[in-house]
């Protein structure tokens, strides 16, 4: 397979064996997981969210009118589909339905890795990254059997390929296969929705012009409206409006059982996880080689400024995944901005590949930091009395504390001070480390 990288003339050339291999690592993996990983113990095996998704299965196949509570009950994609299975245990159908969806979207993730970054080894490392993170789709799936995160994952990878093949041929189809990914995604889950907002900003048509007279919003109005909705920039409109479509029409056809309100859930969610837990979320996810990003001054920023379509996905997310209890899950979702930007420091940035010492230590930290080595602590275990310090430090010990500690959304304070605490530190060694390897000068 010969795609042209982006950014650059150059064609890279993925071949089957290189695919194959990325497979492979990635099935061993689950493999392990799924060996070593005990089952959540919630109802039988099924989280509450998981029984409105088998609840909801159940009725498709019975030909019933679909009922559960929302927001659950909008989300009837996967439900159908393992209703259509040829089983009769739905739970296994749900459970190789979404794994398999799982497995297919990291492998999407390295190609997409890969049309980006020059080295083979960057997009391999965040590939396994992907699915050895404590709330990856693949072990949240061996963990809780009956949920949607991997065919939510693999819609949205085929959101951003879309977007990416039509930024490179503007071909009309590529808008087309958008709206039937975000048709599909928005009645999936909601956060499917993503890929289909980043397509009006790809062309970054904010300019630093219209920016500054961001002091007088009757004149930045006229301005946006005149760029977003001029004839050649409607039709990236329709992949959002398809996803909207589609809400609608899933929210016609269901019944909610109980009280649901999205805004109810937004003020919950906000006033509920403060800065420092969602702080301490995003490294129990990436561990501290995220924060590679903040060591050259102005990337961030400029990284966003020429390509703003990232920089609207990243913000919408930030609002989706904050309101919703910042549960670590969600940050699978930007993926494949988070790593691409990670990717380009390291390349572009520090000469850190040839460096064995370097690379062996951000292996070393990352495993500590995402949980790699040890399962996902069962609901089941006794919260019983324990050091303070055991507590503190329950992420990083084989048998944790207790589940709700291990997250950092729900863990009490002493256990989010601590992770944020061991990843600064982690981060500030791998500073101590870079420094002296920077590629060029920072501009």
């Amino acid at each position: 397979m010969t795609i042209r990288r982006t950014d650059t003339s150059e064609s890279i050339s993925i071949g089957a064996f290189e695919l194959a291999a990325v497979l492979a690592t990635v099935l061993v993996l689950a493999l392990v997981y799924y060996l070593t990983q005990e089952p959540a113990q919630f109802f039988h095996f099924v989280d509450w969210d998981g029984l409105q998704y088998y609840s909801m299965a159940e009725q498709f196949r019975a030909g019933q009118e679909i009922s559960a509570q929302g927001p659950e009950v909008y989300r009837i994609v996967s439900p159908f589909i393992v209703s259509l299975f040829p089983t009769q245990d739905l739970m296994a159908a749900f459970f190789w339905w979404d794994l398999s969806c799982a497995i297919l979207a990291t492998v999407l993730l390295y190609v997409w890795l890969r049309l980006h970054l020059k080295s083979r080894l960057l997009p391999f490392a965040f590939t396994v990254l992907a699915v050895c993170t404590l709330s990856s789709p693949v072990r949240i799936i061996i963990y809780h059997l009956v949920v949607l995160e991997g065919v939510a994952f693999l819609l949205i990878m085929l959101g951003f390929f879309c977007i990416y093949l039509y930024d490179h041929s503007y071909r009309l189809r590529w808008i087309l296969a958008l709206c039937l990914v975000t048709a599909i995604g928005a009645a999936t889950r909601e956060a499917c929705i993503i890929p289909a907002v980043m397509l009006p900003f790809m062309g970054n048509p904010i300019s630093v012009t219209m920016m500054r007279k961001i002091l007088r919003p009757w004149v930045i109005t006229s301005d946006l409206i005149r760029i977003f909705f001029a004839r050649e920039q409607v039709i990236l409109w329709l992949p959002i409006i398809c996803g909207i479509v589609s809400v609608i029409a899933v929210r016609m056809s269901v019944d909610v059982s109980d009280k649901f309100s999205y805004l109810d859930m937004v003020s919950w969610g906000f006033s509920d996880v403060g800065p420092l837990r969602y702080f301490a979320s995003i490294l129990n996810t990436f561990g501290p080689v995220i924060l590679v990003i903040f060591f050259i001054p102005r990337f961030f920023t400029g990284f966003f400024a020429e390509r703003q379509g990232y920089a609207v996905a990243l913000t919408l997310f930030l609002v989706m995944s904050w309101s919703a209890l910042g549960d670590e899950r969600y940050f699978v979702w930007v993926m494949p901005i988070i790593f691409l930007m990670i990717g380009f420091v390291l390349e572009r940035h520090f000469d850190v590949l040839g460096n064995i010492k370097l690379i062996l230590t951000m292996i070393f930290f990352e495993l500590i930091a995402i949980r790699a080595l040890f399962e996902i602590v069962p609901t089941s275990q006794p919260m019983i009395e324990r050091p303070i310090y055991v507590e503190a430090l329950s992420r990083y010990l084989p048998d944790g504390w207790h589940w709700t500690e291990t997250h950092a959304y729900n863990a009490d304070p002493k256990s989010v001070l601590t992770a944020v605490g061991v990843n600064l530190i982690m981060a500030w060694v791998l500073w101590l480390m870079m420094r002296t390897r920077i590629a060029k000068p920072v501009t």
